[in-house]
């Protein structure tokens, strides 16, 4: 359980990289209001990723909160990625797609460990 919970960890820790260095980046290149309007949606992955770290700990700690969170965390990356997939396929983009499905693999892999040991969490 421990690998899954760094793994949680690190994909966390990489959502807020990413909004993070995003929002910089935008910056760079808008000035007065644009830069608050274009930084919104990377609030969200800030946020996301704090949910997932936060998920992490309670996968550590082998807490109930940790297990909820966990799986309702990757079943909406999975829906994420379903649209995704419909998105990148209308648009011929087929390898794309394939890459998506990858890791929506891995995703349901993790939910199915998670789900195989619900007895170990407690609290």
């Amino acid at each position: 359980m421990n690998f899954v919970a760094i793994l949680v960890m690190l994909q966390g820790t990489l959502y807020i990289l990413d909004s993070i260095t995003r929002m910089l980046e935008g910056a760079n290149f808008k000035i007065g209001s644009n830069i608050i309007l274009s930084t919104n949606f990377y609030f969200i992955g800030i946020i996301f990723g704090a949910i997932f770290i936060i998920s992490s700990i309670g996968l550590l700690k082998k807490r109930k909160y940790g297990y909820f969170l966990a799986l309702y965390l990757y079943a909406i990356l999975i829906i994420y990625y379903l649209m995704a997939i419909a998105y990148l396929i209308i648009n011929q983009q087929y390898f794309l797609a394939f890459y998506c499905i990858a890791v929506m693999a891995v995703f349901y892999m993790i939910i199915n460990y998670v789900r195989k040991n619900k007895s170990e969490f407690t609290k």
